[in-house]
């Protein structure tokens, strides 16, 4: 078997030759390289090498039980390469995946190919994100030596130490939260009755919203994002019809996965049935900090003049209700319009999401 230079491939493993075609065909352009093998061939040496896989693919049915077993004790060891089973047999899985640390999913076959498809672009993003972190991961450390031999004090050294040992572990939970989100989000946009090529643009756009909100809490050190800095991020396209106005301000880490994913979903709506669907419609995005004797809070606003104007509320699809998720405890619930001027948003978040400039 050859084994991949890079983690741009996916391992198959399947009894069943003949099904190997329908693997190839559903992943066709997706993976630089896939790799197929059956119970006969080495397993233990394949998953030993894992962490060369974006993901491994495992059909269990055609495996009998002293094999499963075996395969069992041999997932003991991937060193957190995700791991799709397919069977029709859900107990199957749930044997075989029993104690399993490394992260896994479960597909009832006959698996539809374009889901398969869906399913392994997320671990092949999963993969290029981790090979993102870890070149910065590189640099880092490597800035971090020259900024050693800077300390001047060995309380400072203590500091330094302590800041990189909480980053480390943020860098880890917010991984695994990653892979969460991305599931999450794949599903919620495979299931909401698109056509397929529709439902894989609107797909990527979200996912490439995660990952820009995941780039700029990494860069941050995971303190926050500037509310401008997302702004640029998501408007980028059409930042030629939108006016920006407000404060410096920083949402706290746990809220700007949320709040970047809600304004691509509002900049996308925009673009396909509100201001910015036509040639004279504009966008007003505008956030002010208030305070009223000891609290303090930010407003946020979404204003959309001169575009087409919904005859009726639409539905409450993806971004209304990841809007709404927003308002979260002591957050006032979103104000939210179809007027005759346009779609317009208000939201309103407590101090506790916001990091003060």
């Amino acid at each position: 078997m050859t084994r991949p230079s890079a983690i741009a491939g996916l391992l198959v493993l399947d009894p069943a030759v003949a099904r190997h075609a329908f693997y190839r065909e559903a992943l066709a352009g997706l993976a630089d390289r896939i790799e197929f093998l059956t119970p006969s061939d080495d397993i233990a040496t394949a998953l030993g090498d894992s962490q060369q896989f974006a993901a491994v693919l495992i059909q269990l049915d055609g495996i009998d039980g002293s094999r499963l077993r075996q395969m069992g004790d041999m997932l003991g060891a991937l060193a957190g390469t995700p791991v799709v089973f397919f069977s029709a047999d859900a107990e199957r899985v749930e044997a075989i995946t029993d104690g399993l640390a490394a992260p896994f999913d479960y597909l009832p076959w006959p698996v539809p190919p374009g889901l398969l498809r869906a399913k392994a672009s997320l671990f092949l993003e999963r993969a290029r994100l981790h090979g993102e972190l870890a070149r910065l991961s590189g640099s880092v450390a490597a800035l971090g030596s020259d900024l050693d031999r800077l300390q001047a004090t060995a309380a400072e050294e203590v500091r330094r130490a302590d800041r990189l040992g909480s980053l480390a572990s943020e860098h880890v939970h917010r991984g695994k939260n990653l892979l969460a989100i991305m599931q999450s989000i794949s599903l919620r946009t495979l299931s909401e009755g698109r056509p397929m090529d529709e439902a894989r643009g609107a797909l990527i756009g979200r996912l490439r919203a995660i990952s820009r909100a995941y780039q700029m809490l990494t860069a941050g050190d995971g303190s926050g994002a500037g509310i401008g800095e997302i702004m640029d991020g998501e408007l980028h396209e059409v930042i030629h019809r939108v006016t920006t106005s407000g404060p410096p301000v920083r949402l706290r880490g746990s809220v700007v996965q949320t709040f970047t994913l809600a304004v691509h979903e509002l900049a996308t709506n925009a673009m396909q049935y509100g201001a910015l669907s036509g040639q004279s419609g504009t966008v007003n995005v505008g956030w002010t900090l208030f305070e009223t004797g000891a609290e303090r809070y930010l407003e946020f606003e979404w204003s959309e003049q001169g575009g087409t104007v919904p005859a009726v509320t639409p539905r409450r699809g993806f971004g209304l209700s990841l809007i709404s998720s927003l308002a979260g405890p002591g957050a006032a619930s979103p104000n939210i319009s179809f007027d005759g001027e346009g779609f317009s948003c208000r939201l309103r978040f407590p101090q506790e999401m916001i990091v003060s400039e």
